[in-house]
């Protein structure tokens, strides 16, 4: 399985050397199933970090709507800077 703290790019990295040497090829028969398991379990761990991201983004913009939303009914109220700390909270 993937390294725990494996980062997406680590994992790009090590899937595009693989995929080299498969391309090249450059491994042994007896390695290539080893390789290409490798490659499905590092694949799905980008796809479960993309998703991870995807939806930590979605809430970031989501919250930020509800700011821009709560601001827009009562400019007023959010005018000053302590106004808009409380549409944050």
């Amino acid at each position: 399985m993937a390294k725990k703290n494996l980062s997406y790019a680590e994992a790009i990295a090590e899937i595009e050397e693989i995929v080299e040497k498969i391309e090249n090829n450059e491994l042994d028969v007896d390695d290539l199933a080893e390789n290409v398991k490798r490659v499905a379990e590092l694949i799905k761990f980008c796809k479960a970090k993309l998703k991870a991201t995807e939806d930590e983004v979605e809430k970031i913009i989501k919250d930020f709507e509800d700011i821009v939303n709560k601001v827009a009914e009562d400019p007023i109220k959010y005018a000053n800077f302590e106004g808009l700390l409380k549409a944050l909270r």
